[in-house]
This record gives structure tokens, sequence and C-alpha cells, in this order.
């Protein structure tokens, strides 16, 4: 491919003749007044790995802690970088070799655009990483460093030059973003690609290195211009994150008359506190009787738009939020059923137990339990327990009531709203991104208006469940520190901008969670079927189900709220129906986000593990070990199985390393700040707890030792 070096590029007529980008027209509701370039650009780089036997220094091992960080114990494993990359949209990208060329280039850069009072804009995928490295050649200040999270970067500035990260923008892979923008450089496999081979900036680079290398810009650059192509935007106006395009169109239709209801419902302090606690995700878990074996035959079913279908068709906390003037159970459940009022409450129960002894998906989660006492559990659900206090929804605690006998239930904390539908202006957005994912799927053409709408579609519950007591943080002398601004003062701050309720994103969820238990109940209640495994939308079982009747309510109740959309053939598609996924011919699950399946005999191996890579993995899992493969192999766990080759990376922080150079082929090498990508293992496995139900489970079930 063609390039030029970091030496031949005369970069000061390309900076000095490129037009500055118009602004828009009408208020962009922002205080920096910066012009732009009218160039799209894009930096990248790659490093290599440096370890014991290049230096003695880097001979040492990292310690892991409890939470499963890595932690330098000294002067270790180091990164280095070999080759960056600079590419402008139509131009040809640059190569050079070592941070001094790129300091010079930068200077030289930033001096022009001095002289314009122009900033330039340029994307990097996962700046967060590419941060940790360009510390070699800037001190960045706090106010030049832009950080939505400890370590993770949205923006960052040299001087001029403004560093924007692409992959928070896009919410993608570099892979998945460039292929669903359907651009000409998608990113190259990088299989082969040897990433253990250690490269250093005098290593000569084969041709292949070199395309995949550009590749990653110039694909970025081309995906950046059909986003903003397709979306209408500018430097000035594309959004910084992927929620971004959804904020803007769901604010803007609030503005139009929706606003004093956002007002009237923002929970007040105390209100909040419990919402936060009883803010729960989707509802993931494995049936304990079917855990750990192999199930054949067994269907998925998934729930269409789940969370949009909630947005639209249930209904939520609207209006003033009111302490009741007791805190009496029956008054409680009073509000709850015949006054049909929304409830947050703080509970404690005492003596608690499943009603059924083969629930296969216990409700009541331990990890939103304050407090717990003595009783037995299920994989992080609990079965049973002498008292628990935990916070939950009326729509959450129809559920337990359904499900669980408790000697006492003392109400501790509780307030109620009234119920009522989303302001149209908000489920009106909803459903446009619903009708456009709709029309535009298949068509050709079409493919990055349908992405984009999908993506749009997704984000609209996201957005509404962004808590809004999120500390910021700073980058002061090197490292991120968050603050501690007090949580009164947070809240003041975002509900002066906030255009949703919080409470609406914690209903989302126990609705979507609602709706997922109808499932649950109607697979268990069938003769000769089970639930074998959920996922938030999804139920696998096995037996044959009709939902017929569960979706002709949902149709009913979509085609009451227009929640429906037509696909280019005219059929109509409606939201939250249950709709037929997949068959597996065989199928076995270790726990939530831990299963594999095959969907046809001796067909190869699909896995779903959280850390795992999945294709790599279920190819792995398919090579097998000495004691077995397939799902043979993932089911025993004496000894359990490691994957190593689609184990995912891990990041170990190198902030300070040893400045001291060295010398490699006659070159002198000095180590700068940096992060080491490493491959890391994934090894299956169960808690002890979960191992002892589980074989308490495989025996007959009449057999079992659970008593209520």
């Amino acid at each position: 491919m063609d390039y030029i070096t970091a030496s031949e590029w005369d970069y000061s007529k390309e900076f000095t003749t490129t037009p500055i980008q118009k602004r828009s027209r009408g208020n962009q509701k922002t205080k920096i007044r910066r012009q732009y370039l009218d160039m799209i650009s894009a930096f990248d780089i790659e490093t290599t790995r440096l370890h014991g036997g290049i230096d003695t220094r880097f001979a040492g091992r990292m310690k892991q802690d409890p939470g499963g960080q890595w932690h330098d114990t000294g002067n270790n494993e180091q990164a280095l970088m070999y080759v960056w990359m600079l590419n402008t949209l139509g131009g040809t990208p640059v190569v050079g070799r070592t941070w001094g060329e790129l300091k010079t280039i930068f200077g030289g850069i930033n001096e022009i655009l001095e002289s314009r009072d122009a900033y330039w804009v340029v994307w990097v995928h996962n700046l967060s990483y590419e941060f940790s490295f360009l510390r070699a050649i800037h001190d960045f200040s706090q106010e030049e460093v832009f950080a939505v999270d400890s370590r993770k970067i949205l923006k960052c500035e040299i001087g001029r030059i403004e560093f924007r990260c692409s992959y928070l923008h896009s919410n993608m892979s570099l892979a998945e973003y460039t292929a669903k923008m359907g651009v000409e450089h998608v990113k190259l496999s990088g299989d082969e690609f040897d990433y253990s081979k250690v490269r250093y900036p005098w290593s000569p680079l084969t041709g292949s290195e070199i395309a995949y290398c550009l590749h990653d810009v110039i694909g970025l650059c081309e995906a950046i211009a059909v986003e903003m192509e397709a979306d209408g935007h500018n430097l000035y106006t594309i959004p910084a994150t992927s929620t971004g395009y959804v904020r803007t169109d769901v604010r803007s239709a609030m503005h139009k008359g929706a606003m004093v209801t956002v007002k009237n419902t923002l929970p007040p302090e105390p209100v909040y506190v419990l919402l936060r606690e009883a803010f729960r995700g989707g509802n993931t878990h494995a049936n304990r009787y079917y855990s750990g074996r192999i199930v054949e035959n067994v269907k998925a079913y998934d729930r269409s738009s789940s969370y949009p279908d909630c947005q639209v068709n249930e209904l939520y906390p609207i209006g003033r939020w009111n302490k009741p003037y007791k805190l009496d159970y029956d008054y409680i459940m009073d509000l709850i059923d015949n006054k049909h009022r929304a409830v947050v409450m703080r509970i404690a129960l005492t003596n608690i137990r499943l009603r059924d002894r083969y629930e296969p998906v216990p409700y009541i989660s331990k990890d939103k339990c304050q407090k717990i006492g003595m009783g037995t559990s299920d994989n992080g659900r609990v079965l049973t327990s002498d008292y628990i206090v935990t916070t939950v929804t009326d729509v959450d605690y129809t559920i337990i009531q359904q499900q669980y006998i408790a000697e006492n239930v003392e109400v501790l904390e509780a307030y109620y709203c009234a119920y009522g539908k989303l302001p149209a202006q908000l489920t009106d957005v909803t459903k446009k991104y619903y009708r456009l994912k709709t029309e535009l799927k298949g068509v050709p053409g079409q493919e990055v208006y349908y992405v984009k709408a999908k993506n749009k579609l997704n984000s609209v519950y996201g957005m509404s469940a962004q808590k809004c007591d999120k500390q910021t943080f700073d980058y002061v002398n090197g490292e991120f520190v968050e603050r501690d601004t007090p949580l009164t003062e947070l809240l003041q701050d975002n509900y002066r901008r906030a255009f949703q309720s919080y409470a609406w994103g914690v209903w989302v969820t126990c609705w979507a969670r609602a709706r997922l238990q109808d499932a649950i109940d109607l697979v268990h209640h069938t003769e000769d079927a089970d639930v074998i495994y959920c996922d938030t939308d999804s139920v696998y079982f096995i037996g044959d189900v009709d939902f017929t009747g569960l979706n002709d309510d949902r149709k009913r109740q979509s085609e009451e709220n227009n929640a429906v959309a037509y696909d280019p053939s005219g059929k109509p598609h409606y939201m939250g129906v249950y709709e037929f996924d997949k068959y597996c011919y065989r199928f076995a699950t270790l726990g939530a986000k831990k299963y594999a399946y095959q969907t046809e005999p001796n067909g190869e191996t699909h896995i779903t593990i959280a850390g795992v890579t999945k294709k790599a993995g279920g190819a792995e899992l398919d090579e097998g070990d000495e004691y077995g493969k397939g799902l043979e192999r993932f089911v025993n766990l004496d000894p359990p199985f490691t994957f190593r080759k689609a184990g995912g990376t891990e990041a170990v922080y190198q902030d300070n390393p040893d400045p001291t150079p060295f010398r490699v082929d006659g070159h002198e090498i000095v180590i700068t700040p940096n992060t080491v990508l490493r491959d890391s293992t994934y090894t299956l496995g169960i808690t002890a707890e979960y191992e002892k139900l589980l074989e308490n489970c495989a025996l007959p079930l009449d057999n079992w030792g659970f008593t209520v």
C-alpha cells in the first residue's frame, strides 16, 4: 500500500491551506467556540511486548489482586511502540517509527494551528490505550484530559491537536465499526499478524504487516466520514459517545411539551437512594437441576425489542413522589394492589423460602440484598434465608410474592408515585427507531442506516438508566483521581440538565424481568417442559410450549400503542412478542453467562462465556485437551478446561518505568509510560457452594433434600 514516511511528509502546505470547517447554524449548546480544520484524520500505534530475556529488568513477575487487576511489583515486562500511523481522508497515510519523529511533527503542526487559531481533530480507536503511550511526548495537564472513568479517556489534547476516542463514540470494535459502515478499507484480520513477535522501531515490516497497520487508520477515517454523511453531522456536531445521537433526538423531543412532566417526576434525594438500591439489570440464570449437564433438544425463544417494548407499553412513575404516612405492610400493599401506585421500598423478610422447590429461576439476588442471614443459595439467588433486607419496586415484589413465602415482611422505608404512560414525545422517538430498523433490515444500500437505527433503538433505554450521581475523574500529576462531590450537589447539577427521570430506567428493567418471568412461568407450568436457562429477553427450554396466548396479549398491547412496524415485504413485527431464535441439538450451562451448545449432531460448538472470545472459544473447546473436547469437556470440571487461545487480553499499566536506556541490536531504547497487553487465560469453574448444590440437584427430584 502507498504511504510516506515521517521524514518525507511536508505537512506545512496541507495544514496551511486546508480550510476551516464551517460551523452549523443554530445553538451549538457549548461555550467552546473552536474552529476545526476541515479534515477527517486518524492516528494509531502498534506496540510490542518486552519481557524476560530482553533485559533482566523485565524478568520479574506481576501480581494479581482479588479483583483481578494486575500490579507492577518492580521493573517487569513493558510495552514499546515500534510504528505509528497518521491518515487524513483522501490523503496519503504517514508512517513513523519513533516518538521523536512524532513530537517534532506535532510541534510544527501546532505552530501552524496557532497562527490560524484553529484546531485539528484526530480520531483514535481506543484512545485510552494510545494515551498511556502519548505521555512519552507530552506532559498532559488536568485541563487537557477528559476522562469518563479511571483510565477511560474520551478526549485529550496536545496543544491544538484534539484527540477523540472513536471506540467510545461508536461503542464497537474497529473491525465491527468499519464493517458495519461498509467502508473500502475494513480492518484486516489479525490472525496472521503475530502479536507475540518482538518488533522494534528499526525492525523491517513486510508489505502485509504495513497493510494491516494502514487499514486501521484509513478505514477509521472512512467510517467516520460515512457516519457523518449519513447523519448530517460535522466535526462540531458529531456526538462524542454512542448515546449522543439518541440524547440529541430525545432531548429535542422532550423539550416540545414534556419537560414539566420530567421536572415533576425527578426523584428527591431519599427516593433516588432507594432507586439506586433497587436498580437491577436483566434476569440471567441457569436452572440448577440442569446446570452441569448436557441437555438435548433445547429451544430458544427471544422477546422482540424487550426494553423498547417496556418503554412503549408499560406504565411508569409519573408526577410527585410521596412518603406514606405510615410504613404499615397492609397499607403499602393497599397502595400497590388497590390504588395501583408505583412503589419503591426497602423491606426486611424473615424466614423466607421458595414456594415451589423446583422453581427454575429464583428471583431474589443476593447481590441486591443489603443484609442477608443464614440460608441456602443457588449461584447467587436466594433459596432460603432466615433474614434479608433488600430494596425493590412493586413490580419486583409481585414476583417475589409469587415465588416465596416469608414468615414476616417489614417495610423499612418507602415512597410512592402515580402510574402513567411515558411522555409521547419519548415513546415516539423509540417507535421511530423501531420502525426504521424494521423497514431497513435487509434493504440493499441501506445497511448503514439500518445499523444506525438499530443502535439508536438500543440506546434509548441505556440513556434513561445512567445514574445521576456519577463522580468525575481528574487526571492530576499522572494519576486518575475520583472526585468526592456530595450526592446533593451531584443531583442538583444533573437535574438542571435532566430530560428523563432515573426512575424510568429502573422501571424499564423491572418490567423486562416481569415479562421474562411470564415466559419462565409459561414453560415451567407446561407439562413435559422445563426451563434450562434464561438471559434478559430469552428463555431456553425443553419440551413443546405454546407461546400463542402470551404473544396474543403482547400483540394486542403493541397494536393499542402503535408499537408495530412492517418489514419490506409488508410483514408486521410487534414489540414484545416471543419469537423462535434457535434450536440446540445439545446444550450445557454452568451458570449465568456461561453456556455452550451445538445446533446439529457433530456440529461446531458455540459458546457464551463472559471473558472468552465466542468464535475462537468454541473452536478451542472443539479442539479440546487431553481430558476431552466439546460439550463433554465443557461440563467436565475435573480438571476444569482452560481457554488459552480465546482467553482475551489483560492490561498491565506501567506508569513509571525505569527510564535508564539499554541497548538491543546496537540500538538504544528508553522505556516510556505504557500499557502492556498480553494474552490471558480463562479457566472454567464454579464455586464450592454451587458445586455442592448441583450434587444434590443431580439426585432424583423426589429425593432432593430441600424442604419447605
